[in-house]
Parts: structure tokens; C-alpha cells; sequence
């Protein structure tokens, strides 16, 4: 649906040479395999404390009524020999779910959450099922799986973005169906999944209208010092345009309150959340939009009640790379670190915006050449140690993404 290349070829050359520049910056930690192994990473990856990566995989695992398996959650664990991976959970394509986009996150017993974003309830997109939130919990080497919901299409469904926790356990999430009538199949919720002496209970925190609120949340939410944020994207071939929004959390309950809409639907047309800095602003990327079309980073910043957007840098869809699909990441000095699904050698690029005296700047940190290095990296990457780590979602051997790492 959103797989627009944009490429200049004349400056295949210049790309060629900045490739073999840049060559010895990134690291292929590992090449998924698809079949029984992970296929297809599209969330985000997350290490625990140990400083092992967890994440998801739309496809691979079991074989199900989905071509290519119905996803998996899978772990690398790491050695002083380097990484070794398994998969710790094959979705059924049952009451579970299938064809998880949501990556994992951890409560703090250690164990782990993930959504899948269809099957289980039949009645969602497609007339395919609603998904479903499971758990993961640790024994010895191996992880027993709880399904603890099963959507529905009055509750939600279609669920592809990252879980949230906050203190007391309580999970908080996106779906992109269901809800309201309108918008083909529902025009998606917002959700809570609580805990009470081994049971979960589900309340739709809002339900969206496809109206200035927007509509299919295809953004992960936030949880930011107890409120819900996020970007509302309406459909394809609906009217209306992109719309962040703030789900405030009071004594009476959950308001939601647009804080920014975008001029038009392509401006602010986006499947990435947003990040937050210690002041209080938030970052993100539209996926198209922008002064070239090709998507961008933005800021936005709240004086008054009021929030005002600034566009940090317009990406061309060339060298630069273009269409970013991923939240972006920070690091303590203001430098913003992303990913972007096409351009560079139209594969795709690994960036950075140098923050220095208020300004960006531009610096392309990996150009992915589509081989067995990886290519279209749909997740942001994750920053530990100096380093950056994340996932294609093609390339590699098998043409089924890879595990890489990347130093500024």
C-alpha cells in the first residue's frame, strides 16, 4: 500500500563510492532464515537486562492458513562467541493470534507481552481474525505463552503497534479496526489490558471517529508521564488528515485531545510513534510529505497549550534515503538516530541528525545495498553501548531481513 521508490540513478556513482565508504560500519549479526525461523522482522527489537535482544516476526514459525507461517517471537542471546538466536514462541494462528508487527515489552518479573494483528475472533480486516495480546514467561530455557485477550470487533483488532507498560503492569495499545463502525472495518481503538490475580481485563480506553480526531491508529501510542500519544492516519482512499493525539488520564477517566493536525493527509501520513526528550518534546517521521515528498523528521513543541511542529529535516528520496516507516531514537546529546525503508541505493539507509548550537545536520551512517547486508528497514533502531542495533525487513540469504549492527 505505502511502497513508493524513489531513486535518483544519476547518482548511482556517488552512492557506489559512499557504500564502499561506508562498507566496514555495519555488522550482519545474523541472517533470519524464514521456514520454522523467524521471517520478516517489523517491530522494533528490545534488549533485557541482560543485554539479550527479543523481538517479532510477521511471519515464519508454524505453518498456518497465512503463507509463510503465522509469525514468531523470537531471542538472540548473546556470548563472547557472538549472537545465537531461537525462537521462543511460533504463533498458531489460533485464539493467539498471528502476524505479530508489535515487537515485545517487558513487565518487571521479566516476563513478555507481544500482539499479533490478526486471527484469533474471526470478523477484522479481510475477514480475518482480530488478534490477540499474549505473555511470555520464563522457565529455564524455555517460555510458557498465556493468551491473555482475544480482540473482537468491538474492541479493536489488527493490532501493529508497540505494547506499553506502565508501573503497575497495566498494558496499553492500538487497534487499527474495530471500534465505531465506518472506515471499512472499524475505525480503531485504543486499549487497556489490566491485571488481577491471574486474570486480564480489557477496557477500550477510545474508541476513534474518522472525524477531527482522526482514524486507524497505525502509530504505537506512548505512555508519557501518564498520558497515551500517538498519530491517527485515515484510511486509504478516505478523506481527512493525519492527526496526533493525547488520550489524558484523569480521576473521571480517559479524554482525548487532538494537539496537532496535519495540513493534508499525505503531510502527515505515518506508521511511526513518537519519542519524547527530557523537555518535553516530542519526534517523529511521516512517511511521505515533507518539502520532497519522501517523508521527515519532526518536532513538536508545547508552549501554552499550543503545539507548534517543526520539520527537522525533509528527506529527497535519493542519497539521504526516503519514507521512513520507524519512530526515531535519541541519545543524551540531542543527536536523532532513524532508519528509512527506501532511497540511499534504493535499499534504504541507517541516519543521524547531528545536534549542535539548536541546528541538524544531515549524516548518512549506512546505505543498505540490498544484498546480504539487508534492505528496507521497517523498525527504528536501538542504541546501546555506543552502537545501533535493528532489523531489514528483506534482504539477507534468504531475502527475509537480517539482525545488524551499526557504529556512528
Amino acid at each position: 500500500m505505502h511502497d513508493k521508490r524513489l531513486f535518483a540513478s544519476t547518482l548511482l556513482p556517488v552512492l557506489l563510492l559512499t557504500s564502499l565508504a561506508l562498507a566496514q560500519s555495519e555488522k550482519v549479526l545474523y541472517t533470519f532464515q524464514g521456514g520454522s525461523d523467524a521471517d520478516r522482522p517489523y517491530g522494533p527489537i528490545t534488549f533485557d537486562k541482560s543485554g539479550n535482544l527479543y523481538g517479532t516476526s510477521q511471519f515464519g514459525g508454524v505453518t498456518c492458513n497465512i503463507g509463510g507461517g503465522c509469525g514468531t517471537v523470537f531471542e538472540f542471546e548473546r556470548s563472547t562467541t557472538g549472537w545465537s538466536e531461537k525462537v521462543i514462541y511460533p504463533f498458531k494462528g489460533g485464539s493467539d493470534g498471528a502476524q505479530p508487527g508489535s515487537g515485545v515489552v517487558f513487565d518487571k518479573e521479566g516476563n513478555l507481552y507481544a500482539a499479533s494483528g490478526t486471527d484469533g475472533n474471526p470478523g477484522c480486516y479481510e475477514g480475518g481474525g482480530c488478534g490477540a495480546v499474549i505473555e511470555l514467561t520464563p522457565s529455564g530455557n524455555n517460555w510458557s505463552e498465556t493468551t491473555i485477550y482475544t480482540f473482537n470487533q468491538s474492541d479493536g483488532g489488527g493490532s501493529a503497534s508497540p505494547l506499553s507498560i506502565d508501573g503497575d503492569g497495566n498494558l496499553y495499545g492500538t487497534g487499527l479496526w474495530g471500534g465505531l463502525p465506518g472506515c471499512y472495518f472499524g475505525c480503531g481503538t485504543i486499549f487497556e489490558l489490566s491485571p488481577s490475580s491471574g486474570a486480564w481485563t480489557e477496557q477500550t480506553l477510545y474508541q476513534f471517529t474518522d472525524g477531527s480526531d482522526g482514524a486507524t491508529p497505525y502509530s504505537s501510542q506512548l505512555l508519557y508521564k501518564g498520558n497515551l500519544y500517538g498519530v491517527a492516519v485515515p484510511p486509504s482512499g478516505v478523506g481527512g488528515s493525519s492527526v496526533v493525539f493525547e488520550l489524558k488520564h484523569s480521576k473521571s477517566g480517559w479524554n482525548d485531545e487532538s494537539i496537532y493536525t496535519f495540513p493534508t493527509p499525505i503531510d502527515g501520513d505515518t506508521w511511526a510513534g513518537l519519542v519524547f526528550d527530557s523537555q518535553g518534546n516530542a519526534y517523529g517521521t511521516t512517511t511521505y510529505g515533507g518539502a520532497n515528498g519522501a517523508g521527515s523528521v519532526y518536532k513538536l513543541a508545547e508552549s501554552g497549550g499550543v503545539w507548534t511542529l517543526t520539520t527537522l529535516y525533509p528527506f529527497t528520496g535519493g542519497s539521504d534515503g526516503g519514507n521512513p516507516w520507524a519512530p526515531v531514537t535519541l541519545d543524551k546529546s540531542g543527536n536523532i538516530y532513524g532508519t528509512a525503508r527506501s532511497g540511499g541505493l534504493g535499499n534504504g539507509v541507517v541516519f543521524e541528525l547531528v545536534y549542535s548550537g539548536g541546528t541538524y545536520t544531515y549524516k548518512l551512517l549506512y546505505p543498505f545495498a540490498g544484498g546480504t547486508d539487508g534492505a528496507q528497514p521497517t523498525a527504528p533502531v536501538v542504541l546501546r553501548g555506543g552502537k545501533l542495533y535493528g532489523t531489514t525487513n528483506f534482504g539477507g540469504s534468504a531475502n527475509v531481513g537480517v539482525l545488524y549492527e551499526v557504529t556512528p
